[in-house]
């Protein structure tokens, strides 16, 4: 079984804005199994980033996933597929507040941008620690009340995305190269919740699916720092 790390952040309320603008996201990838196609065995990689439309907006040009503890593969190329204005609805007539929008009301308003590999292969089997895919940006979001700034007004405080992919083990309990591909990575299905009401009960299911049917296991994890 293939397991997949993903790293994804909430946003759990809104403070003032400033000059960050990254939320969240996640890495996932897609295994190509059909034995008809010309990329049969290969992986596509996608990226999504939720960005605070009240700060600067993401770049619409190639990003870079680095691999780490690979011996040949260090980087992966990823396209800029679409980004998309994601904002939850607003009760508009009932409320008197005007809808969310990254255009006209940017406060509190989300964008997901997309971006995708071309098919890659990963030659090998992972290590015991897995390899890990990581993409990293400036600019942490100071809105999000969960996590802390070293400096609330500095739009430098880093922040990282990761997934890890483990190896492939068989039946005997043989660990299998990764190429050619096995299997898919877990997805989560849910959408970002990016706005909550105070005062009112909140729950969130971490819905997630597996094409392969693989077990799916949720840890909270300690922040790898600040």
């Amino acid at each position: 079984m293939r397991k997949l790390l993903l790293l994804i952040v909430l946003l759990l309320s809104f403070n003032s804005s400033n000059a960050t603008h990254i939320m969240g996201g996640e890495i996932t990838w897609e295994c190509i199994k059909d034995p008809a196609d010309p990329n049969y065995g290969l992986y596509i990689f996608k990226m999504k980033v939720y960005r605070d439309c009240d700060g600067t907006t993401l770049s619409t040009f190639a990003q870079t996933l680095d691999v780490w503890n690979h011996p040949t593969v260090t980087q992966i190329s990823l396209d800029f597929v679409i980004n998309t204005d994601i904002s939850p609805d607003c009760d508009v007539q009932n409320s008197g507040n005007p809808a969310l929008d990254c255009a006209t009301n940017p406060v509190g308003a989300v964008e997901e941008y997309i971006y995708v590999s071309q098919p890659v292969s990963i030659p090998g089997i992972p290590p015991a620690n897995g390899w890990h895919f990581t993409w990293d940006s400036c600019c942490r979001n100071g809105a999000i009340s969960n996590l802390a700034l070293t400096n609330p007004t500095s739009p430098s405080e880093g922040f990282t995305l990761r997934a890890s992919m483990f190896s492939y083990i068989d039946t005997n309990g043989i660990a299998l190269p990764a190429d050619p591909c096995f299997d898919n990575s877990p997805k989560f299905n849910e959408s970002p919740q990016t706005i909550i009401c105070t005062g009112y009960p909140f729950s969130y299911t971490h819905n997630a699916s597996d094409l392969e049917m693989d077990s799916l296991r949720y840890n909270w994890d300690e922040p790898l720092d600040d």
